[in-house]
C-alpha cells in the first residue's frame, strides 16, 4: 500500500524556496495518512491561506476527510486543515464534475473550479454563491483580480455552441471567461 503525504508538497514547497536563493527550509510538520484504497487517492491541487490553513482538492479520499461519498474514483472533496495540519472540515465537491483548481481570496473565500461550476464558499466551508461553465469547456485554472473579479481559462472539449452570458461560444480552441466577484458572467 503506499502512503499518501501531504509532505511531499510541503517538502516540494519548501525546497522550491530554498531554490530561490533563500535560507534553508525547516520542517515545521508532516501529516500521513494510510491510504487503503489500492493508492488510488489524489491530490489536484492546494491553495495556503495567510493564517496558515491549507485547503485540498482531491479525489478518492472521504475516508480521509470523514464526509460522506460512494468512496468511488469520482468522489471529489474539499478539506480544510489548520497550521498545525489537523483536519478541521470536509465536503464532498463532485457535482462540480471534476474540481481542478482550489483558490483563497483575501482570506474571506474560497474558490472551487470544476468541469461544470465555480463555486465560493466562505472560508469555513458554507456555499456562498456558484455559477455554471458553459458544458463542452473544461476549466483549467484561474485568478482573480484586484477587485475580486475571477478569470478562468479552459478548452473545449468539442460539441455545440453555448450561451455563457451575452456571448455565444463553441468550436474548438481555447476559452477565458470572466466573473465578478458573485460570479455573474461578466
Amino acid at each position: 500500500m503506499r502512503l499518501f503525504t501531504l509532505a511531499i508538497t510541503l517538502l516540494l514547497i519548501g525546497f522550491n524556496a530554498y531554490s530561490q536563493g533563500q535560507q534553508k527550509p525547516i520542517m515545521e510538520w508532516v501529516r500521513t495518512w494510510q491510504d487503503g484504497i489500492n493508492g488510488q487517492t489524489i491530490i489536484d491541487d492546494i491553495a495556503v491561506d495567510s493564517y496558515g490553513e491549507s485547503y485540498l482538492i482531491c479525489h478518492y479520499a472521504n475516508q480521509f476527510f470523514d464526509v460522506q461519498g460512494t468512496n468511488s474514483i469520482q468522489d471529489y472533496y474539499l478539506g480544510n486543515f489548520d497550521r498545525s495540519g489537523v483536519f478541521r472540515w470536509g465536503l464532498n465537491v463532485s457535482s462540480l464534475g471534476f474540481p481542478r483548481r482550489v483558490e483563497v481570496l483575501n482570506d474571506t473565500s474560497l474558490y472551487v473550479i470544476g468541469q461544470d461550476e465555480i463555486v465560493k464558499y466562505d472560508m469555513s466551508g458554507n456555499l456562498v454563491n456558484s455559477s455554471s461553465i458553459p458544458s463542452a469547456w473544461l476549466m483549467e485554472d484561474f485568478d482573480f483580480d484586484s477587485e475580486g473579479n475571477v478569470y478562468c481559462i479552459g478548452r473545449s472539449l468539442g460539441g455545440n455552441p453555448v450561451q455563457f452570458g451575452d456571448t455565444t461560444i463553441g468550436g474548438l480552441g481555447l476559452l477565458l471567461l470572466k466573473f465578478d466577484s458573485n460570479l455573474n458572467p461578466v
